[in-house]
């Protein structure tokens, strides 16, 4: 169901309604870590799902004694603008900020049309182009894509476990000089990481400033070293398109020179190289659009992330949000990363079964995954 009409969503069963507060009571109290009188802006979606979620994790935030309120505008794409009344509503500094929406929040036209956040995320004095967490004042999550049946399975995890592996993978990635990837399905990639600083996506989102991340939460990323990532990538597990994300049948492989894909290399047997192709086009018109220079344009295919899943309760399912928490996985996206030195207009995630990645530390090789296992965490 995709409806703007409140009259047209079916009443919620009692069933759905008490699993998805049992989970949000669990997200607010453990993961959010809500205290009394702290303001908190829900943004939704009129949809069944985000819907129950958001006005579940509204009366959470009222047994913790905290002030929500629920903002809804329509559904959005990647390529959206967030509504106008949205937007200014992060400039209120709520405490917490939440966004549950059936696809995406929507992007920050103010951000990308050149008013400038400032604030701790990227250190003393660091300016970045989007809300992330309300200019340093505020803590966040966001789940663009939830459905009910996601949020009720990944988000009710054991948190404290996941801090831990979260952790350790973290440091490994931000020890690490680089990492080669490989996979029976034919990939073979290798990228630079020196330098760079790991960001993990643990669930804990208790400290105000440069806290912020997914629910369902699961995973350690990093921002390659730019212009580094050389070789081949085959995609087979989910990929992400710019209007849906799709569970791969027939593997997408594309070439990566310089740390960019290569468009005329992308290719495949279906629907999905065209798709991730096409998607990637339009990410360059849309900068285009904007008139970004050059090098923003490019960016769109240059190689801004390198996620590991950590979930054990994720699947490989047609949601993205989800599908780059699995466990043993590893994800790449194209578009902007996190280091904010190279941005775009777009972040496309793609997702890999089954992988073997290998770190460089000090000189040595340490093995990060073999096969999708986790080797890393054994250690």
């Amino acid at each position: 169901m995709d409806s703007t009409d409140f009259g047209k969503l079916p009443a919620v069963s009692e069933e759905d309604y008490a699993n998805a507060i049992r989970v949000s009571r669990k997200v607010i109290f453990e993961s959010v870590g809500l205290k009394q009188k702290e303001t908190v802006l829900i943004i939704t979606n009129p949809d069944y799902d985000v819907d129950t979620i958001s006005r579940s994790l509204y009366h959470a935030c009222i047994e913790c004694e905290g002030k929500p309120t629920i903002i809804y505008q329509p559904s959005k794409t990647q390529s959206d603008f967030r509504e106008f009344a949205v937007q200014q509503a992060f400039f209120s500094n709520p405490d917490v900020w939440i966004s549950i929406s059936k696809n995406k929040l929507g992007k920050d036209e103010l951000g990308l049309k050149g008013h400038v956040y400032r604030g701790p995320r990227g250190g003393v004095g660091s300016e970045y182009q989007h809300v992330l967490v309300s200019e340093g004042t505020s803590r966040a999550f966001w789940s663009p894509g939830i459905t009910l049946d996601s949020w009720i399975r990944t988000a009710d995890i054991d948190y404290t476990k996941l801090e831990k592996d979260a952790d350790k993978i973290h440091k490994l990635l931000t020890n690490a000089s680089s990492i080669r990837i490989t996979s029976k399905a034919g990939t073979d990639l290798t990228i630079n990481l020196e330098g760079r600083v790991a960001f993990k996506d643990d669930g804990n989102y208790r400290s105000k400033g440069v806290k912020g991340g997914n629910i369902p939460a699961g995973e350690a990323f990093i921002s390659p070293v730019n212009e580094t990532a050389e070789g081949i990538v085959v995609f087979d597990g989910v990929i992400s398109a710019y209007d849906r994300a799709i569970i791969v049948k027939n593997p997408v492989q594309m070439g990566i020179k310089g740390g960019y894909v290569q468009l005329e290399s992308v290719s495949g047997a279906g629907e999905e190289a065209s798709k991730v192709r096409e998607s990637l086009e339009m990410g360059m018109a849309k900068s285009r659009e904007l008139g970004k220079p050059e090098g923003f344009i490019k960016n769109s295919l240059h190689i801004g992330e390198l996620g590991i899943g950590l979930n054990e309760k994720a699947r490989l399912v047609d949601s993205m949000l989800e599908a780059e928490k699995v466990r043993g996985t590893i994800h790449l996206a194209f578009g902007s990363n996190y280091d904010n030195d190279a941005e775009a207009s777009t972040h496309y995630d793609n997702v890999m079964r089954n992988p073997t990645a290998v770190l460089k530390i000090l000189g040595k090789e340490v093995m990060l995954m073999e096969e999708g296992e986790l080797v890393g965490l054994l250690d």
